[in-house]
Formats: C-alpha cells, structure tokens, sequence
C-alpha cells in the first residue's frame, strides 16, 4: 500500500490515534444509522480520515431501528417506518475476545447494569466501532435503550449519551486502545470526558482530594507538584459532575413514576 499523506508529511507525529465519538454516522444506506448533517459530517470526516492515512477511530452505537423512512400513504400523509437492522444482513462484524467469546461491556447505571456488545466497520484504513444493548442478558426495557436513533424521551437520550461515552471509552481501554485526543461531535459524548478522568484517577492512582503543598525554593519541583494538584483538582469535578448526571438520571426516573401514577390514579 502507498505510503498515506499523513505518513509522508508527519511521520514523526506524536499522535498516534484520535478518537471520533458520534451519536450517528453517514457512511452507506446499507448501514441506516444516521438521520441528517451530524452523522453526514461524522461519515466524511472518517472518509477523510482514511484517504489521508489520519489515525482515527470512530464510536458510535448500532441502533435495532435506526432512523425512521419516510413515505406517504393514499391520503398524502406522512407515514414514519422503522425497519428492523438485522445485524447479520449489515456490513458489521462482532467483535470478539482471544477465546472467541463475544466482547461484551458491563455498564452501571443507577439501580441497574447494562450489558453492550461490540462490533466493528472497516472504513478504508480507519475502523468504526459500535456499540449496541440488545443484549440477551438485559431486560426487554434495557436492550431497547439503543432501539432507535433519538428516539424516546429525555430519559432514553441520556441513557445513550451514558452508554455512547462511558462504554465507548471502556471499549477502546479494552481493545487497548489509548487515544491522545478525543473528540465530540457536538455534545452528545461527553460522558466520555468524564469516563477519561475517571480512568485517568483509577491508573494513576490520583486521590480524589487535593491537599496543599507548602512553597519550595525549587521552582521547577513547586511547578511539578501545583501541576499534580490542578490534576487532581479536575479529576475531582469531573467525578462530581458524573455523580450529578447519576443523581439527576434518578431524580427524573422518579418523577415520571410519580407523573405516571398521578395520570392513571
């Protein structure tokens, strides 16, 4: 294969992987996973990324439904058609484990666990991977939250904003993947920030506390250590910011219970 743009003009690039997180990308109609201009931008940019030999590697989810079709019926009205994606009829390919067991993800939400399998689109010189809950192991309820693209309420939106970035980061620690740059395609993935510290806490065995260091003559020791603390310091929101999106996941999980129970009593 001939040497990529990216080879011949920035062989000695520290970047060695930047990782793309997408709600949807447009890459074929016989992978209908995308609804409009996000997942269009998503799709050209992975494109682009392989046609110049950029180190990238696209997350996404893999949806039951996808996005509606539309049609019209006698009458002139619009019909919304949600035809079922039949994993074994897309350009897909599970992802697998050294013993050949399918690569499954174990994600916590509040009061539940929730189970992802993993599967893999080659783009050219660039890989896509997606992330789905039809899980036979999670309840009728749960493998539904990756049903359709935006579909559902608030609630479902932000269980697969959860799932989009904290198990898409999960996946990639797992296939051992270490990317130095993440980015979000709009906000959609930005659990996946707050996934990135976590671990970054958990591997560096960073406290969630930071205590004050007294000054120092050495300036450059002084600057280590005020560096470690402004470290520690960002952890630390970040990890409150993850209990925060938990505690209002639950708070508005409560009130349509409540809302529910009001309606039908």
């Amino acid at each position: 294969m001939a040497p990529s743009w990216f080879q011949e003009n920035h062989a000695n690039s520290p970047l060695t992987c930047a990782a793309y997180f997408s709600m949807e990308f447009m890459l074929s109609e016989a992978l209908p996973i995308y609804s409009g201009g996000l997942g269009n931008v998503a799709g050209d940019q992975l494109k682009a990324a392989s046609d110049l030999g950029v180190p990238v590697v696209g997350v996404g989810l893999l949806y039951q439904q996808g996005y509606f079709r539309q049609a019209i019926d006698k009458n002139g009205a619009q019909q919304d058609l949600y035809p079922f994606n039949d994993p074994g009829q897309l350009p897909i390919t599970p992802m697998r484990q050294p013993n050949g067991e399918w690569l499954r993800l174990e994600i916590a939400l509040p009061g539940y666990s929730v189970w992802l399998r993993a599967w893999q689109i080659q783009v050219g010189r660039v890989k896509l991977y997606l992330l789905d809950s039809n899980d036979a192991a999670n309840y009728p309820v749960h493998r539904g939250i990756t049903s359709e693209l935006y579909g559902g309420g608030a609630e479902l939106r932000l269980k697969q904003e959860m799932l989009l970035g904290i198990g898409g980061w999960r996946l990639l620690r797992a296939l051992g993947i270490q990317p130095e740059v993440c980015h979000l395609n709009e906000g959609h993935a930005a659990c996946a920030v707050l996934e990135r510290a976590r671990d970054f806490m958990e591997q560096s065995g960073q406290p969630l506390t930071v205590s004050r260091q007294p000054s120092s003559s050495n300036t450059w020791a002084g600057t280590r250590r005020r560096s470690s603390a402004s470290r520690c310091m960002t952890c630390w929101r970040s990890a409150v910011k993850i209990r925060r999106i938990q505690r209002r996941l639950s708070i508005w999980r409560i009130w349509q219970c409540a809302g529910a129970g009001r309606l039908t009593g």
